[in-house]
């Protein structure tokens, strides 16, 4: 389990509700995510450090197609860096 604790003003519980909302209602990333998420499981087994940093690739496409689809500009600070 983790617990992530920011600030009021923070916007990663935004980016957070977006991303889990977003795998709620578009299975195809939902899988490719968990997908994804064993794979790099299996490969930094022996480097734990390395799994967060591994999935930036996958987060930050899932954000593109989230705000493609929203109109939104996506932020600064994607949220695989606090995923």
């Amino acid at each position: 389990m983790y617990l992530h604790v920011w600030p009021r003003p923070a916007p990663e519980p935004v980016r957070h509700g977006l991303f889990r909302d977003w795998l709620r209602s578009h299975p195809e990333d939902r899988e490719l995510y968990a997908s994804t998420k064993r794979r790099l499981a299996r490969e930094t087994a022996h480097r734990p450090s390395d799994y967060g940093l591994a999935k930036n690739g996958v987060i930050d496409a899932i954000f593109a197609r989230i705000f493609t689809a929203t109109g939104e500009v996506g932020p600064a600070v994607t949220l695989s860096r606090v995923c």
